[in-house]
């Protein structure tokens, strides 16, 4: 596909080979997805240091804390369709969400702080 723009992707500054799609009613199973992978990540961590002989889940020193996602930050590029649906799904978390957008974002329970992308 070559011509013009498309969502903003310049299909002329594009190799030929790229494909380009647009894809809409897919928000829900790509959100899920995202939790999916961050848990997956933090479940790996964990049994990569319960093999090691280390209990990274018991509590009884500071030195041994574990990470969690309450209280923890996961940024976002875009915050449209998908990009919201995200949030939605980490506030369950306890996961403080910050979005680098090209338009504004108004702050709200699913964003903290919003950045243009200027900012990044």
């Amino acid at each position: 596909m070559s011509g013009g723009r498309y969502d903003a992707i310049n299909l002329d500054a594009a190799p030929s080979s790229l494909l380009t799609c647009n894809c809409f009613g897919h928000e829900t199973a790509i959100a899920e997805s995202v939790i999916a992978a961050l848990l997956q990540h933090s479940c790996r961590w964990r049994d990569e240091r319960r093999r090691q002989g280390d209990r990274p889940c018991w509590a009884g020193s500071p030195q041994r804390a574990h990470p969690e996602f309450a209280g923890s930050t996961l940024g976002l590029l875009g915050f449209r369709d998908i990009g919201e649906a995200v949030p939605r799904r980490t506030n369950a978390f306890d996961i403080h969400v910050r979005v680098a957008n090209r338009s504004p974002v108004v702050p709200s329970e699913l964003v903290d702080p919003y950045y243009p992308l200027s900012d990044l």
